[in-house]
């Protein structure tokens, strides 16, 4: 059985908020498919363009029939999504290893909020030669220093519409509070309070 969602460049997102119905067919197992500007879309494989890129991966998520998998897509979109806001933005600015922010007051402290947390101790999961974190943390990837905020550079978990749609209640809290915590301690405790269709 397949469901067809017609969709039109004026109304990207539309799909949004018929999210709600679209979760109830997919629980019927129904596949979903998007017919957008004339053709057929049923994943994110057949790239289109930019604008209908998150709503095929929201597809991809529907469409997904088996739990973690489904979960494992959730969070590495949200990582992919929140990875490439601070990259492409250069949300950091880091010239010379140093963030704007430490810059701005003066501070040559040659770091970022993964080398910097709270004992002013290196977090155990950056590696400072290749300057990447070895885990995928949602809750570190969504966490913004105080100077972005007041920048009004902020990222929440209603934001993302991967998260915003998929997880529960009980899920949201995990992507909020799990602090160095790996990709698949996180899944488990998503699986723990499984709401998916």
């Amino acid at each position: 059985m397949k469901k067809i969602i017609p969709i039109q460049k004026e109304n990207i997102n539309v799909l949004y908020k018929k999210m709600w119905l679209l979760k109830f067919y997919a629980k019927l197992g129904f596949k979903i498919y998007i017919n957008y500007e004339n053709q057929l879309f049923e994943n994110s494989k057949k790239r289109h363009d930019k604008e209908i890129d998150e709503v095929l991966k929201n597809l991809d998520i529907l469409n997904t029939r088996k739990k973690r998998e489904k979960y494992n897509l959730i969070y590495d979109y949200a990582c992919f999504y929140l990875d490439n806001e601070f990259q492409n933005k250069k949300l950091c600015d880091f010239k010379k290893d140093i963030c704007i922010c430490n810059r701005e007051k003066d501070k040559n402290i040659v770091s970022s909020c993964c080398v910097r947390n709270t004992n002013n101790q290196p977090c155990k999961y950056f590696d400072n030669n290749q300057k990447i974190c070895t885990i995928k943390c949602i809750t570190c990837k969504l966490y913004t220093c105080p100077y972005l905020r007041a920048k009004g550079v902020q990222y929440q978990v209603n934001s993302i519409s991967y998260l915003k749609y998929h997880l529960s209640f009980r899920q949201k809290l995990i992507c909020c509070n799990r602090f160095f915590k790996d990709k698949e301690e996180i899944i488990d405790e998503f699986m723990k309070f499984y709401k998916l269709p």
